[in-house]
């Protein structure tokens, strides 16, 4: 654990940051502008003749290697030209006519931060308006939330001669912009000649990554530690199982002396046992452990997953750089960990039911040679081919505590949920109580569960296609979003800010569960 612990003491050393914490001037960095006219009906006239004038004067005031575009509003939101150094072009796009009635103010100035969001140097939104929103699907603290995250700075241009119009004036103020008056466009425009771009770095950012990082690290030095315990004292699985029946006070006994000479992880694991034993999870957990073959406590198991747990946040920090990414993460972790535990099982369980033919024909051998039904299953976890020799092991170990053999072997049916398994000790139980060729039996029993294998190979391999669909169309979605989420967050911030998202996500995720079933059911064929 020293050694541990100076590492991580090293590695917080290394990531810490080389750059001051406040804000420093930098040389001019480029700018971008794009101008947000109100094109709506309410424009016709006098109001219209000066946007349009105002807008003239900004571009001209602006230094000629600005790049600056032009987004129009009325009826809905519309990108007539993208941010460009041709005035000309500008200007004739500026020759515009008033129609519809609708203004949906906030969907344009979405439109045009989503343009200029990934452009480098200061980015600035002129607002021309006579009026507040009509008819937009966003609100305007989600308009005001996205322009912050961008860094765009939103000017208006009041045409209504008031300075405070609800949801435009909190634009305004959300991103440090101005209320201007129409003559004083101009001179806002020549300001990004002369005013050098700040060089911002975010003291609030690296700090939580790093400190998440110093976690994350400690908690898989934890991990490592209690890896490196378990696999000093790992066990053959069947013999696992044997000293789990007849030779628990040795197998305690080495723990005890195993704990005495680790005791930061044994301080550990006993902390959580506490914790599970409070909750009165430890015995099925334990079983569900036992199951997968994980040679693993609960305890263990449990401080596992808080390992992963902490993986998983890490990442989502560094991908998201918030809290609420890293909670995110921290749930994607516990889910992932039962996920993979459960797969443990479904493959163990799987790989018994595949060998089971082949150690059923084992056992028909040993009958014929004139071994009985326990020496013939001795011989098979002889050979320790896992896991059904654990699970024989298991079973033999349980009749030498006076259970009989049929029940013992219909025990390990039940926890390996093998039907065919069970056929075969409901034939035990009928030769047993009516006599017969047990190895004749067996060996009937044999040559119908390789036909019942065939056939299930068969039917997995022409459903094979439709299954492969359904995974591309329920994944595809899925990893479209997180990628766009990730790259241009912005696109995707209606979704997740407005109301009307909202519904269209919960009614996409609704969809997406039903097309789920409704193809894993088409694709599944029980033989």
């Amino acid at each position: 654990m020293r050694r541990v612990w100076t590492v991580l003491a090293a590695l917080a050393a290394v990531a810490a940051p080389a750059w001051p914490a406040t804000a420093q001037a930098a040389p001019a960095a480029p700018a971008t502008v794009i101008i947000v006219l109100d094109t709506s009906g309410s424009m016709r006239g006098a109001r219209g003749e000066t946007a349009l004038e105002a807008a003239g004067e900004y571009l001209g005031a602006l230094p000629p290697d600005v790049p600056a575009g032009l987004v129009t509003f009325s009826g809905g939101a519309t990108l007539v030209v993208p941010p460009t150094v041709d005035r000309k072009r500008l200007a004739a796009a500026l020759g515009t006519r008033w129609n519809a009635t609708r203004s949906p103010l906030y969907d344009a100035v979405a439109l045009a931060a989503q343009t200029i969001d990934q452009l480098p140097g200061t980015r600035r939104l002129l607002i021309l308006s006579d009026g507040d929103d009509t008819g937009s699907s966003r609100t305007p603290d989600a308009v005001a939330s996205q322009l912050a995250r961008s860094r765009v700075t939103a000017d208006l241009v009041a045409l209504d001669h008031r300075t405070t119009t609800g949801g435009r004036d909190r634009i305004v103020r959300a991103t440090g912009g101005r209320v201007l008056e129409p003559a004083d466009v101009a001179a806002r425009a020549a300001e990004l000649a002369s005013t050098p771009a700040p060089v911002v770095t975010p003291p609030a950012v690296w700090p939580l990554r790093l400190g998440l990082a110093s976690l994350g690290l400690a908690a898989l030095g934890v991990l490592a530690v209690v890896l490196r315990r378990v696999g000093s004292r790992r066990r053959p699985r069947w013999q696992a199982a044997l000293d789990r029946y007849g030779q628990a006070p040795q197998l305690a006994a080495a723990a005890d002396e195993h704990a005495a000479r680790h005791p930061a992880p044994s301080m550990l694991v006993r902390l959580g046992d506490r914790l599970l034993g409070a909750r009165g999870r430890r015995e099925r957990l334990a079983t569900q452990l036992d199951l997968a073959g994980m040679p693993l406590r609960p305890a263990e198991w449990l401080l596992v997953r808080i390992g992963i747990c902490t993986g998983f946040g890490l990442l989502a920090v560094l991908v998201s750089a918030s809290w609420p990414g890293a909670l995110a993460g921290v749930a994607a972790g516990w889910l992932a960990g039962r996920q993979y535990l459960r797969f443990r099982i479904a493959r163990r369980r799987g790989a018994f039911a595949d060998q089971l033919p082949d150690t059923l024909q084992l056992v028909v051998g040993a009958l014929k040679a004139g071994f009985s039904l326990p020496q013939a299953l001795s011989s098979v976890v002889r050979e320790d081919t896992q896991p059904i020799a654990g699970e024989f092991a298991r079973a033999l170990a349980t009749t030498r505590l006076g259970t009989s053999a049929e029940d013992a072997l219909d025990r390990t049916a039940e926890r390996m949920r093998s039907k065919d398994f069970a056929w075969v000790v409901m034939a035990i139980r009928i030769q047993r109580q009516v006599g017969g060729n047990l190895s004749e039996l067996l060996q009937t029993t044999v040559h119908t569960m390789r036909e019942r294998s065939q056939l299930r190979r068969h039917v997995k391999g022409l459903t094979a296609e439709g299954r492969l669909s359904a995974y591309v169309l329920i994944g595809l979605p899925v990893l479209l979003a997180l990628w766009m989420f990730v790259s241009r967050r912005a696109y995707l911030a209606p979704l997740y800010s407005t109301g009307a998202g909202w519904v269209m996500i919960i009614g996409a995720v609704g969809c997406v569960s039903a097309g789920w079933f409704w193809m894993s059911r088409l694709s599944k064929v029980e033989v």
